[in-house]
Order: C-alpha cells, then structure tokens, then sequence
C-alpha cells in the first residue's frame, strides 16, 4: 500500500510540474501581459478546466504505457534470467 501511494504522490508531483511548465506558466504570463489579472478568470473559465483535464487524462495515458513497457521488460527479463539459470543448472 506504502509503494502505491508513494507512485501516485510521485505522478501527481510530476504531474503538476508538467502542467505548469507546458501550460499555465505560460497562460498567465500573456494575461499579465495583456495586462489583465488573472485569479477569478482561471476559476471561471470554463475552457482552462476543459484542459486541465485533457492534460491529466493525456499525461496519466503516457505514464501508465511507460509503466507497463517497464512492467514488460522487467518480466522478459526474468524469463531470460530464468532461462539461463536453468541452462547453467543443466550444464553444470
């Protein structure tokens, strides 16, 4: 239980870096310097929300195929390991 929760605190870490630096970062640098202020816009703004969760949605798919390529070769590597183990053991 440790594990998982130290994995989702480490994606939503990750996570939040991403957004900032790819999106909002750069959102509130035009509005400011658009001159215009910034805080109940982001809160009602409808489309910010709408890609906030295109974000984590596209961002939380990335992660979990990284995770499974990792889960996969992990397993292969076992079953060579395992393999050649066994080659060893039936040599020797």
């Amino acid at each position: 239980m440790h594990n998982s929760r130290k994995r989702c605190n480490e994606f939503a870490e990750d996570f939040l870096q991403h957004l900032w630096n790819n999106y909002f970062r750069k959102y509130l640098v035009s509005e400011k310097t658009a001159g215009n202020t910034v805080g109940t816009k982001i809160s009602r703004n409808q489309e910010i929300w709408e890609s906030l969760y295109i974000s984590a949605q596209s961002y939380l798919n990335q992660h979990l195929v990284k995770m499974v390529n990792s889960s996969k070769q992990e397993e292969e590597l076992k079953v060579t390991q395992g393999a050649n183990n066994l080659g060893k053991r039936e040599k020797g």
